[in-house]
């Protein structure tokens, strides 16, 4: 958590808890940041509820007691909450505690900068700030909802990159990742703010001229991604995770750009894949975390796909080659993995299984139609050939042509200048066992042998697109967000 969140500092923390088992009675802003924080640690690493439980009870005690003074402690106080709440099913609401915070550090000036501190208070005060920005970004954008403040209000630089006995380190100090992620937050602040409002949607040029732009900055960011040795896995997936859930931010369906384009429909499509891919490795080693957050991203990410199927659907309909082309069994597996996911969610959140069924619904609807319009082009085409050969028959060529090419299939492979999120252009990047493809999707991807066109929605599309809003509004009433 220190890598997304780093506003504790770990020799003061350790230094708290040795003063706490010796005896001592330390302020309440320091027992209750203990209390916290074993809380969210056993929460995340433990399976012991009743233990986790006991401690967050135990910080209840002092939190009034803790924001009291309405100083870096109480912002700090704060944010533990905040993370507690983001990843527990009971505690007050977290958009509700991030605006508490929020309200706090501004009237602390911490989006400002403080001058006149020593290094240790001004670093610590940067780092809390920029702890709420990535926290702010991440659940605004997953509930639609506006940001906590605007960019442009914001002076104070970002934390330096210092060890834990505050000498300078670039590339190989603690703060190396979670400076990393800070630039990526606010290339994604900047998508989520063009993107996401209620102005009309931009000319078709402007918005392809601002996402290329996004696009290259995303590209850039990935690139100069530094790895950071004592957790080389760790920053080489995590970096792949964001950039892939910013991908799919950026190019899925939103206010202002309703309908994308050729390079966004496979730019979105790639990056659900990548993501539900980057869950699944997760989920087959046991380290998946049962969060809301999760849920969100695993459902905008099956939705997309089917979202970009349909839009080929669409195309080939009209007579032209489908724009996104990934490998079929990819989508196969990529979408029970989403139905796999969701399932185990049912099992620890109620609620969730209505979820998990109307993506199943919406999936079948989709695959049974792809199957028939990819069984009926295979059955057109031994009939164009037929009519072709009877053609040259009666009007032999004066010069020897080519056959003409096959009509490409509705899933044929992505080259790698197709995919960036390709795994064969990424070595590092760990691939999780195959999805076991389940009877009811194989039977899906089959059409009955009467020829029947299978039943379809003409609305799909549209509750498709609006999933979005569904999804967030049921959510957020849900888990009380």
């Amino acid at each position: 958590m220190g890598y997304q969140y780093p506003f504790l500092d770990r020799s003061e923390f350790m230094g708290h808890l040795r003063r706490i088992y010796a005896g001592e009675t330390p302020g309440p802003e320091v027992v209750y940041s203990y209390h916290i924080t074993i809380a969210i640690a056993l929460l995340i690493g433990s399976a012991d509820e009743t233990q986790t439980a006991n401690f967050y009870r135990a910080s209840q005690e002092t939190l009034s007691l803790a924001l009291q003074n309405e100083d870096l402690a109480a912002v700090r106080a704060l944010l533990s909450l905040g993370l507690y709440t983001m990843f527990a099913t009971t505690g007050p609401s977290i958009w509700h505690v991030l605006g508490s915070a929020w309200r706090l550090a501004t009237s602390l000036g911490l989006h400002r900068g403080r001058p006149g501190m020593n290094l240790v208070d001004e670093e610590m005060s940067k780092r809390a700030f920029w702890s709420l920005y990535n926290l702010d970004r991440l659940i605004a954008s997953t509930l639609g909802r506006p940001l906590g403040i605007a960019d442009d209000d914001i002076s104070v630089g970002l934390p330096r990159e210092l060890n834990e006995d505050w000498t300078e380190a670039p590339g190989t100090s603690p703060m190396t990742i979670p400076l990393q992620v800070v630039r990526l937050r606010r290339i994604f602040s900047r998508i989520y703010r063009y993107l996401y409002n209620n102005q009309p949607p931009p000319p078709a040029s402007e918005a392809a001229t601002m996402l290329l732009h996004f696009r290259q900055e995303l590209d850039d960011w990935r690139r100069a991604a530094p790895v950071y040795p004592p957790a080389l896995l760790y920053s080489t997936s995590y970096y792949d995770y964001l950039y892939a859930t910013t991908l799919l931010l950026m190019h899925r369906p939103s206010p202002r750009n309703p309908m994308p384009d050729a390079t966004s429909i496979i730019g979105c499509g790639d990056a659900s894949i990548q993501v539900i891919r980057s869950y699944w490795d997760s989920y087959s080693v046991g380290k998946i975390k049962w969060i809301w957050l999760t849920l969100s991203q695993t459902y905008f990410a099956g939705i997309t796909i089917l979202w970009c199927l349909n839009q080929n659907l669409r195309t080939v309909q009209a007579g032209q080659s489908a724009v996104w082309k990934p490998d079929d069994q990819m989508i196969r597996r990529a979408t029970q993995a989403v139905v796999v996911l969701l399932e185990e969610f049912s099992k620890r959140r109620p609620g969730v299984e209505r979820l998990a069924e109307t993506f199943r619904q919406q999936s079948t609807m989709l695959f049974s139609h792809l199957a028939y319009q990819q069984e009926r082009r295979q059955e057109m085409f031994p009939q164009q050939q037929h009519q072709h050969q009877q053609q040259q028959h009666q009007h032999p060529p004066q010069h020897p042509q080519q056959m003409p090419p096959p009509p490409l299939p509705p899933s044929s492979s992505l080259s790698h200048t197709q995919s960036p999120l390709h795994p064969d252009s990424q070595p590092h990047m760990l691939v999780a066992p195959p999805v076991p493809l389940a009877p009811v999707l194989d039977e899906v991807l089959l059409v009955d042998g009467s020829g029947t066109m299978p039943v379809m929605d003409p609305q799909l599309a549209e509750q498709l697109f609006y999933s979005y809003d569904w999804f967030q509004e049921e959510m957020a009433t849900y888990y009380t967000l």
